[in-house]
């Protein structure tokens, strides 16, 4: 049976090599594209927040400048990663401030985080992917009123992390560190194979993919099992009238392998 993946080809190895050990065959077509944001004014923001994170800058009373991290999606995670490494020597990029606390949308976004960091650990993270789930644990267990938080997300990102976090009384600093922007050119043959049905299923790993494969695809998707990332994606999809087959049980890529391979099997 083919899947075709549609999230960029350099985070789709993984899931890709687990589908050819279950048998399945797999087609590439990635239909958004993730690029840093490199203007000047961004990176100088970068640069000094990056030398705040790893203990180079000192600027507040209790020597914190930001007493939380928060990221919305892996792709956050990387990102930052990657500008570490433009502004600090590479030795040091695994070890951030061990006093920041650490708060992420998703078990992906924080198995990502603890991949490419060794402290501090993740403090606060959703199990469903869900950013208002993230940040009502957040501001349940924790006091953040006054508290400063720095939010890293991607252009596309929505506010109800900074609005929640603001109206709760925390001080509230938000970056947009990388862009999604949809790939325009599709394969004939990925055309081609979802309009005679040969594609048995196909992943939508965000709400920008589920709105790409829509324009691109339309009616087509219903010859097709759509395997949906969170509640978020599904959302998406059913508002645009393709409801995905199936939800991953958690907002991560192992759950949508074992979507996969238990719906292929029943």
């Amino acid at each position: 049976m083919l899947v075709l993946i549609t999230r960029p080809k350099r985070q789709s190895h993984f899931l890709a090599n687990k589908l050819r050990e279950f048998g399945f065959d797999v087609l590439f077509e990635p239909l958004v594209c993730i690029e840093p944001i490199a203007d000047s004014q961004t990176l100088q923001s970068l640069r000094t927040i990056v030398n705040v994170m790893f203990g180079k800058t000192m600027t507040s009373e209790d020597g914190l400048r930001y007493h939380w991290l928060v990221f919305s999606s892996p792709n956050g995670v990387n990102t930052f990663h990657e500008l570490c490494g433009q502004f600090i020597p590479a030795s040091d990029v695994s070890l951030l401030n061990s006093n920041i606390k650490i708060a992420v949308v998703g078990p992906g976004t924080a198995n990502e985080f603890n991949e490419h960091w060794q402290q501090p650990s993740v403090t606060v993270f959703s199990q469903s992917g869900n950013a208002e789930e993230m940040v009502e644990r957040m501001t349940t267990q924790f006091d953040v009123k006054n508290k400063r938080v720095l939010i890293l997300r991607g252009d596309k990102g929505r506010k109800v992390i900074a609005d929640t976090l603001t109206s709760c009384g925390a001080i509230v600093e938000e970056h947009a560190i990388y862009r999604t922007t949809e790939v325009q050119d599709i394969a004939p043959e990925t055309r081609d194979k979802l309009r005679t049905g040969e594609i048995g299923f196909v992943t939508v790993t965000s709400s920008s993919i589920a709105d790409a494969l829509v324009k691109h695809f339309g009616d087509d998707l219903h010859r097709t099992n759509l395997v949906s990332i969170s509640p978020l994606t599904s959302q998406r999809l059913t508002e645009q009238g393709f409801p995905p087959s199936v939800e991953a049980k958690e907002a991560t890529i192992d759950s949508v392998l074992e979507c996969i391979t238990h719906t292929s099997v029943s």
